[in-house]
Formats: structure tokens, sequence, C-alpha cells
């Protein structure tokens, strides 16, 4: 029922009582483009004409090369087209779920926003007009996917920003293990896919301080205890980007 100033959105009418005309046309408005009747369907398929600015026109068939034309029983509304400007975070681990902001402009709260990651698409929420989060859905090999996101369902505006893949993020061991309240010891850890990233950080659970981590290799970073005012142990989590961390 509505789509891009653009133009393109595919529009499907079922239709009643209609044989196997070859020369539908279909009028948006005063704009005419040529439609397709599918017999097993009994639909009538067009695509939008682009239009200059945003507003809700009459939708309407011609069954006989355009000289007659039905009453007008459906209506169109043509809209900005959604655009993504960045995403945080821009990277996420292959078993996916991690939940994904976009920022961008034209976001409309309907039932049919949705995100689509490479091929996969996951239903969007949308939050403002410039705001929206969809859960990253699994991926299969590490890399970057092309993400795009829809308002209607239909059409994916095509957008040049990508969203990583990695491997999860695995630490084995730690070194050392203990260190005064007062905070400033290195603790160098060990593991598997350390990712050089903005966003490389531990998460000390017993205050819920989050401090940077200073990559080594893939295998090993390290971090800088904060000052703790309990005398106890804690669960220190690391993350690649802000958002998914470790269990271990």
């Amino acid at each position: 029922t509505f789509g891009s100033l653009e133009g393109g959105t595919m529009v499907r009418v079922t239709t009643l009582g209609v044989e196997n005309f070859q020369n539908i046309l279909c009028k948006f408005g005063e704009s005419v483009v040529s439609g397709l009747y599918d017999t097993i369907g009994s639909t009538i398929t067009c695509r939008t004409p682009p239009i200059m600015k945003e507003v809700v026109v009459d939708l309407s068939f011609s069954l006989n090369g355009g000289v007659d034309f039905g009453p007008s029983s459906k209506s169109f509304q043509y809209l900005h087209a959604a655009r993504i400007n960045h995403v945080t975070p821009k990277v996420g681990p292959l078993g996916g779920g991690t939940i994904v902001f976009i920022n961008g402009r034209n976001f409309v709260n309907t039932t049919k926003l949705a995100c689509k990651f490479g091929d996969i698409v996951v239903p969007a929420i949308f939050l403002t007009r410039v705001l929206v989060k969809c859960p990253a859905p699994k991926a299969n090999i590490t890399g970057p996917v092309s993400l795009k996101i829809s308002t209607n369902g239909v059409d994916f505006i095509y957008s040049a920003v990508q969203y990583f893949y990695v491997q999860h993020v695995g630490a084995t061991s730690l070194y050392p293990s203990s260190g005064p309240r007062s905070g400033g010891t290195r603790i160098t850890f060990t593991g598997s896919n350390f990712r050089q990233t903005d966003f490389l950080s531990c998460k000390f659970d017993i205050s819920e301080k989050v401090v940077p981590a200073t990559w080594i290799s893939d295998q090993s970073l390290f971090c800088i205890s904060p000052q703790s005012f309990n005398a106890t142990g804690t669960k220190i989590r690391l993350t690649g980007n802000a958002v998914d961390y470790t269990n271990e």
C-alpha cells in the first residue's frame, strides 16, 4: 500500500472475474504503466512509476489497453525511501543474535519493517524515524554481508553499509588471576578469534566496570584491572563489539 518516491515497487492486486487479458495497464494517479496478469494467483502486478513528492494516489486498472479504466478501489502512498547512515555494532558472531542498531532516516513504524543481512530477512523494531533495531541472523561463514532495510517488506533499498560476521571470541586462560583492590594490574588473556576493533574491552562483573582492552594478536590481549571496593573474585568477560560478551 506504500512505497518509495523513486518508484519500482512491485504492487500485486487480487482480482475476481478477470480472464487472461494481454493488454493490462495500471494507473497511479495520472501516471500509467503496463501490468501483467497471473492466471494462477488471479493477480494483476505492476511496478510503481516515480513521483516528485509524498502523496497518496488512486490506483485503477484498464483491461483493454487504456480505452477504459475501472473505478478506483485502491490507493497507494508514496513516501521518501528509507536510508541507512551507519550501524552499531558493525561486527558480531556467526551464531547471530546480536542486536544491531541502524541509524538513518525516513523509517516508518509498520508491521512490514525488516532488515536484510545478505539474503536473510529478519523483522525490525521501530524506535524513531531515524533509528531501528534488528537481531543479526546466523551465518555460515565469516566476512562482510550487505545490510538493507525495508519499510514495506518488498523494497530493500541499496546501502553501502556492511555488517561483518566473525568467529566467537573465546578466552582459555588469564594471568595473573589476582591483584590488589586498588586496580592497575595488567591481565593478559590467551584465547582465540581476538579481533582488533575500537570496541575491544573487558567487563568486570562484580563492579560492572568496562575497561578498554589492548590487542596483541589473534590469540592474546590484555586489560588493566579497575579499582574495586570488594575483596572477592569477579568474572571477566570479553567483547569485540561492546554488545556480545563471552561467557567463559
